[in-house]
C-alpha cells in the first residue's frame, strides 16, 4: 500500500481507502475513487467529514455540504506553507472564523462575512489578510464539483478593500551616516548592508560567508521568527553587487568557527530574528533626534540613491528583487524627478 502525506488515506487495489479512530474503535471505508493526487485530497476531506459527523452525531452520507471548519483544516493540511505562515493562517481562522466552523460552507453568504468583520478592531490591512485566508477555503470548496458551494462570498469584499500604499520616506545622506556611526558593531554591519545593498531584513540576517562570492551577495534565502526559508520573498534568486563601503566593512568582520553567518550578535552567533536590530535602529533615531521612520526605509534609501546616481530602473529592480512594474510604481517620484523639473520650467513660461 502506498503511503501518502495525508493521514488516514491509502491506496487499496488502485482505489482509495480511508480509516480513522473514534471512541477507541477503528473505522475503514473504501471509496469509489481512483488513486490520484486530486482524489487523495478529496478522500482526506471525506475522512474529515466522517470524523466530524461521528463527533457531532450528524454523520453525513452525501458530503455535498461539508462545514467550513472541515475544509479549513483541509486547506491548512494540503497547502505547502512554511511553519510560520501555517501558524499565522491557523490563528486567523481560529480567531475570526469560529462562528462559521459548524456551518455548511455553501450556506455562508456575503452578509454573514460583513456582519462578522465589521466590529473587528484591527487595521484594514489585517482585516483583508484574515478574509483572504478564508477566501482560500471557499476556493477549495468551489474546485470540488461534489460540494454545493458555487460562490466565494469574500471576493467582492476584498476587491473593495483598497489599502493605501505606503509612501517611501528615505533617509538623507546625513541621517544615514549619523545613524551608522551611532550603531554598535553588530547592528552597524546589518544596516550598512541594508543601506548600501538594499537587502530585505530577513535576507540580511540569513547571509552566510558562502553567499559572498567575488564581490557579490547571492541572495537565495531569508529568515524570520527563527525560521530559515530557502527562498526569497518573491521566489526569485538574485545576485547583488556589494558596495565598496560594505566590502571594506566585511574585511574587518571576524569569521566564527562555529557559525558561518555574516551578521552576528554580541554572542558571536547569527540572529534568529531581526527584531533586536530594529530596536537598535529605533533607539538611534531617538537619541540622534532624527524624525522617526520605519527602518525598512533603509532599503528605500538604497533604491533612491541608485536612481539619483543615474542607474537604470530595470537594473535597480533586479538588484532589489522587485518586478519592474512594482519598482516603477514604488519609486516613480524619483524616476521622473528630472523630467518633472523640466516640465515645471515650461509651466513657468505659460502666460
Amino acid at each position: 500500500m502506498a503511503k501518502t502525506k495525508f493521514t488516514g488515506v491509502r491506496e487499496k487495489r488502485g482505489k482509495i481507502q480511508i480509516h480513522w479512530w473514534h471512541e477507541k474503535k477503528r473505522y475503514y471505508k473504501s471509496l469509489d475513487l481512483s488513486y490520484t493526487a486530486a482524489n487523495v485530497k478529496k478522500a482526506y476531506r471525506i475522512r474529515q467529514e466522517h470524523i466530524e459527523g461521528q463527533i457531532t452525531g450528524n454523520a453525513e452520507t452525501e458530503y455535498k455540504n461539508p462545514t467550513f471548519g472541515s475544509l479549513a483544516q483541509l486547506f491548512l493540511d494540503t497547502h505547502s506553507l512554511s511553519k510560520e505562515t501555517h501558524r499565522k493562517y491557523k490563528t486567523m481562522l481560529n480567531r475570526y472564523w469560529t462562528w462559521a466552523f459548524k456551518m455548511p460552507i455553501g450556506s455562508i453568504t456575503k452578509t454573514h462575512v460583513l456582519q462578522n468583520f465589521k466590529n473587528w478592531d484591527h487595521s484594514l490591512k489585517h482585516k483583508k489578510a484574515c478574509i483572504s485566508v478564508a477566501s482560500g477555503v471557499f476556493e477549495l470548496a468551489m474546485d470540488d464539483a461534489q460540494i454545493d458551494c458555487h460562490v466565494n462570498p469574500t471576493l467582492s469584499i476584498t476587491k473593495r478593500m483598497k489599502i493605501p500604499e505606503k509612501i517611501c520616506d528615505p533617509f538623507s545622506a546625513e541621517e544615514r551616516d549619523a545613524i551608522l556611526n551611532y550603531l554598535k558593531e553588530e547592528a552597524r554591519l546589518f544596516y550598512l548592508i541594508r543601506f548600501y545593498c538594499g537587502l530585505r531584513p530577513g535576507e540580511a540576517i540569513a547571509l552566510t560567508w558562502k553567499d559572498y562570492v567575488k564581490g557579490n551577495f547571492f541572495i537565495a534565502k531569508t529568515k524570520s521568527k527563527h525560521e530559515l526559508k530557502n527562498t526569497t520573498k518573491t521566489l526569485r534568486d538574485r545576485v547583488v553587487p556589494v558596495h565598496h563601503i560594505v566590502r571594506e566593512a566585511l574585511k574587518m568582520q571576524p569569521r566564527q568557527l562555529h557559525d558561518d553567518h555574516i551578521v552576528i550578535s554580541r554572542h558571536k552567533r547569527g540572529y534568529a530574528s531581526y527584531e533586536p536590530l530594529t530596536k537598535s535602529f529605533n533607539l538611534a533615531m531617538t537619541k540622534l533626534q532624527i524624525r522617526y521612520r520605519s527602518p525598512y526605509n533603509a532599503r528605500h534609501t538604497c533604491a533612491t540613491m541608485m536612481l539619483e546616481s543615474g542607474m537604470e530602473p530595470a537594473y535597480c529592480a533586479h538588484v532589489l528583487g522587485h518586478s519592474l512594474e512594482e519598482f516603477l510604481r514604488t519609486y516613480a517620484r524619483w524616476i521622473d524627478a528630472d523630467r518633472s523639473a523640466a516640465q515645471a520650467k515650461i509651466w513657468d513660461t505659460i502666460k
